[in-house]
């Protein structure tokens, strides 16, 4: 482990080396902090979470994964009530933030989604499936050196079920926005894509009206909100 006087950039970790940037906040001299061994253990976690490419969405299964085990860590050190909160500190950061899936990475919101956005979705499985499964499900990623999100879906299916993979699947999609109007959205679809509401037209998404709905391609809802002026419902 290294702490070079860098001041670009942040930590890294390759085979046999961990570099992390020292920080004023990590120092104590009677205990470690709840910081230092989060961002310590993100580090180590590239150990295991390394296997897909750094250059593209699929960067989640190295990023997202590294910083929710480092979470898993710092709940069993410091306990429930500070994991609890950080992952409540992530969900508000991340509100807003664009679908994980073909999420680029030189986005400007590509940290909060792979960092933040990622972790969270990570505890709600987590929260879902129980923890048993959700170790199995990690281990099982771990031996079979996961690369790509869809391998990932599968064993989640295999070891767990097949409604957490569409949990998971869905969750990986999702752009959520509470500002969305149903009205703004039928009106002025363009201007959604634009803020990649939509990730292909052919794509179904959630949208928002101050509480979550189902999941509904923007066709049918266009032609469910004609039908209900025409008949007078709307």
């Amino acid at each position: 482990m290294v702490f070079p006087p860098r001041v670009n950039g942040g930590g890294f970790a390759r085979p046999g080396l961990v570099l992390m940037i020292y920080d004023s906040s990590f120092y104590n001299e009677s205990k470690i902090t709840p910081i230092f061994l989060r961002y310590l253990a993100h580090e180590v976690s590239h150990l295991w979470w390394h296997q897909a490419p750094p250059t593209n969405w699929q960067d989640w299964l190295n990023e997202s994964f590294a910083e929710f085990t480092a979470l898993l860590i710092l709940r069993d050190y410091f306990g429930e009530e500070i994991y609890s909160n950080k992952i409540q500190s992530y969900r508000k950061s991340a509100k807003g933030t664009p679908p994980i899936r073909n999420i680029s990475r030189s986005d400007k919101d590509a940290y909060k989604v792979l960092y933040q956005k990622g972790p969270v979705i990570l505890a709600d499985l987590e929260a879902f499936i129980g923890r048993k499964a959700f170790s199995k499900f990690l281990r099982t990623l771990v031996e079979e050196k996961v690369d790509n999100t869809e391998k990932c879906l599968e064993i989640l299916e295999k070891v767990v079920s097949k409604q957490a993979r569409h949990k998971l699947e869905t969750a990986l999609s999702e752009y959520e926005d509470s500002n969305i109007s149903f009205l703004e959205l039928i009106s002025t679809p363009r201007a959604f894509l634009n803020r990649r509401l939509y990730n292909s037209a052919s794509s179904s998404r959630y949208f928002a009206t101050g509480q979550r709905s189902s999941a509904i391609s923007r066709s049918a809802l266009s032609t469910q909100f004609r039908n209900s002026l025409i008949s007078g419902s709307a």
